[in-house]
């Protein structure tokens, strides 16, 4: 007997020179979780961290990426509307 649907999509973007590699959970059809790493398209090296769970963010950045926060941030948030928009669908 199935009691519970969980599933785990893997989503990438790129924006501005930067990769976003997502994965997002979703439970019974509505997203539950999200994260997602940041690196640079180019040199692949890490920019950063975000994650999205239970009506909370995070947000882990190197000092190196300080002028590129609110890029991110913006770009997380623009996701995480797709992956919400997808609610149901999956």
């Amino acid at each position: 007997v199935e009691v519970s649907k969980t599933e785990k999509v893997n989503y990438k973007t790129i924006s501005e020179g930067f990769n976003y590699n997502t994965e997002c959970e979703y439970k019974e059809g509505v997203l539950v979780k999200t994260k997602c790493n940041v690196s640079e398209e180019e040199t692949k090296s890490y920019e950063g961290y975000m994650s999205f769970e239970n009506a909370n963010f995070s947000y882990n950045f190197p000092e190196k990426a300080k002028s590129k926060v609110v890029l991110h941030i913006d770009t997380f948030n623009k996701i995480i509307d797709e992956a919400k928009g997808r609610e149901a669908t999956v």
